[in-house]
């Protein structure tokens, strides 16, 4: 368990110094995916930054509502998981039941069919990873006549 921990300048330098270096797509060679998706999801999550900064996830909630520089690097780390996440649905786009999982258990995306001003956005991203995932399902399902069985 975290230490009761104070909010100070090492704390917020830690935080901004993780923020900064996180780059999961860093990785090169033979099991760039796997590692990039691990790298990810390190630190893709709340509870995950709590442990990299040896806070509770309370902290960092607190943290973020009394700072206003722990929000800025707050915010920062939220676009930078964005940019990420949809980066690595790219890795996912033959797996729609994974994306749709990460989306809503890291983004907060619902099912919920209403339409915001964010989600125009979002929107087009989803509906591109679908369409890639059809057309590779469609491109697996039509062999070359010279592989065909006779």
């Amino acid at each position: 368990m975290p230490a009761k921990t104070k909010y100070t300048p090492e704390l917020l330098k830690k935080f901004r110094s993780l923020v900064d270096k996180w780059d999961p797509f860093r990785f090169r060679g033979k099991d760039k995916d796997t590692k990039t998706v691990d790298e990810f999801f390190d630190k893709a999550y709340v509870v995950s930054l709590a442990v990299h900064l040896g806070v509770y996830r309370a902290r960092i909630r607190e943290y973020r509502e009394k700072h206003e520089d722990f929000k800025e690097i707050y915010n920062k780390w939220i676009d930078k998981r964005d940019h990420y996440f949809h980066k690595i649905a790219r890795l996912y786009s033959d797996r729609p039941a994974q994306w749709i999982y990460i989306s809503k258990n890291i983004l907060g995306w619902s099912d919920n069919p209403s339409h915001t001003e964010e989600d125009d956005n979002t929107l087009p991203l989803l509906i591109r990873a679908i369409e890639a995932s059809a057309d590779k399902i469609k491109t697996q399902k039509k062999k070359p006549a010279s592989r065909r069985k006779k």
